[in-house]
């Protein structure tokens, strides 16, 4: 899951990711890294954003880029899911 906490610097949110895909604290730099991690996962995976609302204004952009990563990998991964909890009508 994925809330407006891992979004607090570009950092927190890598280092999230990386974690949470099983590639380690320093497994993602990158949104390019993101891609490939998450576009090349084998399992099935589920990506939930919780409160994509309550990202403040400054991290937004970056916010924004992050999701749109993410949401291309489901052209080339079948096997990611992406679900929306509060928030999604902030994504535009």
């Amino acid at each position: 899951m994925i809330d407006d906490v891992q979004f607090r610097t570009d950092e927190t949110f890598f280092v999230f990711m990386g974690q949470s895909l099983g590639l380690g604290a320093d497994g993602i730099k990158n949104e390019d890294e993101l891609y490939d991690a998450v576009s090349e996962f084998k399992e099935p995976l589920e990506i939930i954003v919780h409160d994509y609302d309550d990202i403040t204004e400054d991290r937004r952009k970056f916010a924004k880029k992050m999701i749109s990563v993410i949401m291309d990998c489901r052209m080339v991964n079948k096997k990611l899911k992406i679900e929306f909890q509060h928030g999604e009508e902030n994504l535009v």
